[in-house]
């Protein structure tokens, strides 16, 4: 397992779901396009990470 890129992958995912957190705060709610991003991100990280790694995200972010 790629641990740089996986952390690359990850902290790209936190900073993405940041700024949809702020967005939400503001009262916008997360679009699809912001959906696609984060699954995008979960994508990458789970390109380089076993599946148990990946069913924990996904089940958390749905």
């Amino acid at each position: 397992m790629d641990f740089e890129k996986l952390n690359e992958s990850v902290e790209r995912l936190i900073q993405n779901l940041e700024f949809i957190q702020s967005l939400e705060e503001e009262g916008i709610p997360m679009s699809d396009d912001h959906k696609d991003m984060v699954l995008r991100n979960i994508d990458t990280i789970t390109n380089v990470a076993n599946d148990d790694y990946k069913a924990g995200l996904l089940f958390d972010i749905r």
